[in-house]
């Protein structure tokens, strides 16, 4: 709550000083859609990265045991 009056007295003295920045108008519905939406995408995509991480690893380990068993059976000829 205080941040949002600092940001409101910081915009009025903006304003009180007409230092030439443009004010422009924007819907704080969307402002505040945005933000409640923050942690939902932030866990999403904790999600999304730990199922890459976890196919990596699935990939890495497939790649190795194709790779050892190539080695074994060159080794055999």
């Amino acid at each position: 709550m205080t941040a949002l009056t600092n940001g409101l007295i910081y915009l009025s003295r903006m304003e009180e000083e007409k230092n030439g920045m443009p004010m422009i108008d924007f819907p704080l519905s969307d402002v505040t859609e945005e933000v409640a939406h923050e942690a939902l995408v932030k866990e999403e995509l904790k999600r999304c990265a730990d199922e890459i991480a976890s196919v990596d690893l699935s990939m890495q380990t497939i790649r190795d045991c194709l790779k050892n068993n190539f080695q074994e059976s060159e080794s055999v000829v």
